[in-house]
C-alpha cells in the first residue's frame, strides 16, 4: 500500500528487481564458469545484479511513513474521506459524494464537466439519488505493472479532491466522500475463477457480512492487489464450505 503514494513505488517491486539482475547474474556466472572471478569485469557484474535488488529494498523502507502521509491529507480535507485503503490496495476505483443537503446536489452534467479538466477518464457513473452521486476514476489497471496503476488512480483522486471537490465544499457542503468497496463484482470475478480452477463455490448469500468480514481483513493485511485478488478468491472458497 505504501508504494502506491509514490511516483516511484514500481521500483518497490522485487519481481521487476530480479528481472533486471537476471541479465548480470547470466553474465556473472558466464564469467565465473570461465574462471575470471577476481576481474575488473566480474566485480562489476556483480554490482549490477546486487544493486536493483538492494534499490528496490532501501526504496521500501524508505516508503515506511506513507501511511502517515496519506492520514494527514485526509486530516487536511475539509470533509470525511472514507475507505481510501480498498483505493490504495486496487480493489476499487469508484467513489461516492453524499452532499449534506440533497436537494443542493450537483445535476450528473454539472460535475462532469468540473471533473473534465482533470481527466477525459473521470466519469460521473449516476444521477444524484439522495443527494449522493457515483464517480469513477477511470483509470485502467495494468496487469504487468499494477503498481503504476495504483499510483495514477491514487494521484487522480487527491486532485479530483483538492482541485475540485474542496472548492465545490465551499459552496455546497459535501457531507462525506466514500471509497466503494465494490465487494460483490470482486467476489463474483473470484467466483469464477474458482470455477475455472475445478472449485465449486455456493453463490453469494444475501448476508454479505461473511465475506464483508474477510474482505476487509484481507485489505488491512495486504500490500498489493494481486494479493487481495487471492485473499478474496480464499474467502469465497471457505463460506461456500
Amino acid at each position: 500500500m505504501d508504494a502506491a503514494t509514490s511516483r516511484w513505488g514500481v521500483l518497490t517491486d522485487l519481481s521487476l528487481a530480479f528481472a533486471v539482475s537476471a541479465v548480470p547474474l547470466v553474465l556473472l556466472v558466464h564469467q565465473i564458469g570461465g574462471g575470471e572471478t577476481r576481474s575488473a569485469t566480474t566485480m562489476v557484474l556483480v554490482g549490477l545484479a546486487v544493486l536493483p535488488v538492494l534499490g528496490s529494498l532501501a526504496l521500501s523502507l524508505s516508503l515506511r511513513g506513507a501511511r502517515e502521509q496519506v492520514i494527514g491529507w485526509i486530516a487536511s480535507v475539509p470533509f470525511p474521506v472514507e475507505n481510501v485503503n480498498a483505493l490504495l490496495v486496487g480493489l476499487t476505483d469508484t467513489f461516492e459524494i453524499t452532499f449534506a443537503d440533497a436537494s443542493s446536489a450537483p445535476a450528473r452534467m454539472e460535475l462532469q464537466r468540473r471533473l473534465d479538466p482533470i481527466s477525459d477518464d473521470v466519469l460521473v457513473t449516476t444521477d444524484p439519488r439522495d443527494g449522493v452521486l457515483e464517480v469513477k476514476i477511470g483509470v485502467i489497471e495494468s496487469k504487468r505493472v499494477p503498481l503504476a496503476s495504483a499510483y495514477a488512480r491514487w494521484a487522480r483522486f487527491r486532485r479530483i479532491v483538492d482541485e475540485v471537490l474542496v472548492p465545490l465544499h465551499r459552496e455546497r457542503v459535501i457531507d462525506n466522500l466514500r471509497v466503494n468497496l465494490a465487494l460483490r463484482r470482486r467476489l463474483a470475478l473470484a467466483q469464477r475463477r474458482l470455477r475455472s480452477s475445478g472449485m465449486r463455490p455456493k453463490p453469494p448469500s444475501t448476508d454479505a457480512a461473511p465475506y464483508t468480514t474477510v474482505a476487509n481483513a484481507a485489505v488491512a493485511r495486504s500490500s498489493s492487489s494481486g494479493t487481495i485478488f487471492s485473499n478474496v478468491s480464499f474467502a469465497v472458497w471457505c463460506t461456500s464450505k
